[in-house]
């Protein structure tokens, strides 16, 4: 009981101190990474649309193939309207989009780069700090009660952290970097080995494959019938790693209640907030809901 009381204050005390500064750097070092990446992206394009006089073709070579594949993503961009209004209008003077319409500019309604810019600047207050270290706690009691292995206990941990970070970008900056899906992969190997063995490990990653073969399937689908994918990319590459760290029950559960906290969230976005249809509705409170089901399930059925 004293050990489960220690893991828990320390787990507190990284939530409060350590997750909030840490998720505040990566949200600055990936704006900049972003822009700089978008930007030698742009570089590229321009100059071989002015050294050939015609616009990248996917059936080139690789360099060539991954131009137009780039082109054709700011296109997908634009329509689910991710990008600034600065962004668009390089994109327009550099020929990777048409031309500005006569008619009243879509684009006009985008947010501007300096918007964007501050959608990266994650401001830590004391609710924010409590919230996180509250959050964390509460998995470290579970798992420091539950009787699992100190490797299963750490690994835990780690995933409930690195899930924190993930809800902070999402919500701010609505991006989850692919900087927390690899270390939360890695947390989730470990956890669902330590708590499942072998067997249950192999089952949690046969859950994951289906689960991001259904994903990609219907993103798919969705970019078919209105030109925007459904899922983001972000959540393209977590979900399949919280299926391995809940493992086949705590997948089940754990979607269908992320699923009804999302239903909740985008009836609160339509009916207070007014949105629509195409308002862009973060996936983090069903991703962290999913998180603490999943722990639950994998320790219940250990």
């Amino acid at each position: 009981m004293e050990l489960a009381a220690l893991i828990t204050a320390l787990a507190f005390a990284a939530g409060f101190f350590l997750v909030p500064w840490a998720t505040r750097e990566l949200l600055l070092y990936k704006y900049l990474e972003i822009n700089r990446n978008w930007n030698q992206s742009l570089e590229d394009y321009r100059h071989h649309l002015a050294f050939t006089h015609r616009k990248p073709s996917v059936d080139a070579e690789r360099v060539e193939r991954e131009m137009a594949l780039w082109g054709r993503r700011q296109i997908t961009l634009v329509t689910a309207g991710k990008l600034s209004f600065e962004k668009v209008s390089a994109l327009r003077e550099a020929g990777v989009l048409p031309t500005r319409p006569r008619a009243r500019d879509p684009s006009l309604s985008l947010p501007r780069e300096r918007e964007v810019e501050q959608s990266y600047r994650l401001r830590i207050t004391l609710p924010l700090r409590l919230g996180c270290g509250s959050f964390l706690a509460a998995a470290a009691l579970g798992l420091g009660l539950s009787g699992a292995s100190p490797l299963a206990v750490a690994s835990g941990i780690a995933a409930g952290a690195l899930m924190e970070s993930v809800f902070l970008c999402d919500m701010r900056a609505r991006i989850i970097p692919w900087q927390l899906c690899l270390p939360f992969g890695v947390a989730a190997l470990v956890f669902s080995l330590s708590v499942s063995g072998p067997y249950g490990l192999l089952l949690s990653l046969a859950t994951a494959l289906v689960m991001g073969l259904a994903l990609h399937a219907t993103n798919r689908f969705m970019g078919y019938l209105s030109g925007c994918p459904a899922i983001g990319d972000g959540d393209l590459r977590i979900i399949p790693l919280i299926c391995i760290f809940s493992g086949l029950t705590g997948t089940l559960y754990g979607f269908l209640g992320a699923s009804l906290v999302m239903g909740l969230v985008a009836a609160v976005t339509l009916l207070f907030k007014g949105g629509n249809r195409k308002s862009y509705v973060p996936y983090a409170p069903g991703l962290s809901c999913w998180y603490a089901i999943g722990l639950a399930a994998q320790l219940a059925f250990a």
